[in-house]
């Protein structure tokens, strides 16, 4: 007679014989995403109509030619070259195909841009009734979909909202919208847990940097995005987003770009860590609240190896029963760290 042999899902086998079951050790998956994606609404020569389309940086500077008509280096294509310094692949929709681009057109992008996951929006246009159906599209894709983005507009400090990037300064030759296309590529590139203060501008443009001290201030103070000249270089001031308006809710620390796209890329990664390891697959038990608490901790472990975060301990986070047997809640305590941008230095000559 043959032994009994075979995996088991129960201890429950009749015939003698050795029943073995190969896992793998469990173990936790909490890698961080990678950031560097951007999307925009461009007048662009040529490329795919009514669509959005995914371009990388090695593909725009091999097949330019091929996607859009121009060499990579051709003026038509300068604002793709600034967004390219800094992010890693752009979402990309042809705007203004006979003519001026309309609102209905802007609005047709928004729509189809809610299906495509990416980090910063920008709107390379001063039309105010566009910029406020950006700001709009924003912060009910941060509050309302689960989307954490932030959006790029050009002067537009009036969103006073977290979600919200507003560029002062103007270019030479009316080119602001490239400029806009620089910043928010810089602004997806920008890895969590690290300033754009200070940050050289690398693009092609002539920045105007012609503000006084006391102009600097004063935009700070109303929540721009103003770069400034320092010698022959040219300069994030800091790195802040239009929220002026604070609660006990949101502190001085959400108008700093760095914490957003930290706290954007906590709930991204955890939310993407449960879809795919827990939801529907593992049950809400002791068990399986241990290890979510284990995954949430490793990867906020690597968030302080980064720098983003510091003085964290495990028992930080807490991970309970719900009010439902299918409900889970996750109590979590994070202290971004901050960019140096003052000191204050007192020296005794004696």
């Amino acid at each position: 007679m043959a032994l009994g042999s075979g995996t088991f899902t129960a201890q429950n086998k009749t015939l003698p014989g050795a029943y073995i079951n190969f896992v793998s050790a469990s173990r936790a998956d909490a890698s961080l995403s990678e950031r560097g994606i951007a999307a925009l609404p461009l007048e662009l020569p040529g490329g795919p109509e009514g669509t959005i389309f995914a371009v990388t940086a090695e593909e725009f500077y091999q097949d330019a030619l091929k996607i859009f008509g121009y060499s990579a280096y051709a003026d038509e294509l300068l604002p793709l070259r600034e967004v390219f310094r800094n992010a890693r692949e752009v979402l990309l929709y042809r705007v203004g195909l006979t003519g001026d681009p309309t609102d209905a057109e802007y609005e047709a992008f928004l729509q189809k841009l809610e299906s495509h996951s990416f980090h910063t929006l920008g709107l390379p246009s001063d039309r105010e009734p566009v910029k406020k159906m950006f700001a709009d599209f924003t912060q009910r894709m941060r509050e309302s979909a689960g989307l954490k983005i932030q959006c790029v507009l050009y002067r537009y400090t009036e969103a006073d909202y977290e979600g919200v990037i507003s560029l002062e300064n103007e270019a030479t030759g009316d080119n602001e919208a490239a400029l806009v296309c620089w910043v928010t590529g810089a602004q997806a590139g920008a890895a969590p847990g690290r300033s754009l203060m200070n940050t050289i501008y690398q693009g092609e443009l002539e920045v105007n940097c012609d503000h006084t001290a006391a102009q600097l201030e004063g935009l700070l103070k109303e929540g721009a995005f103003v770069f400034h000249r320092v010698g022959r270089t040219v300069r994030v001031l800091e790195d802040i987003n239009t929220l002026i308006t604070l609660s006990n809710d949101k502190s001085r620390d959400f108008q700093d770009n760095q914490t957003i796209r930290l706290i954007d890329q906590i709930a991204t990664d955890i939310a993407a860590l449960f879809n795919e390891r827990y939801l529907g697959k593992t049950a809400n038990d002791a068990s399986g609240r241990v290890s979510l608490w284990s995954d949430i901790v490793a990867h906020h472990r690597q968030l302080e190896l980064l720098g983003a975060i510091e003085g964290f301990s495990p028992e930080d986070v807490k991970v309970e029963q719900g009010q439902t047997k299918k409900a889970v809640t996750v109590r979590d305590c994070v202290t971004p760290t901050g960019a140096m941008a003052q000191l204050y230095m007192t020296v005794v000559v004696s």
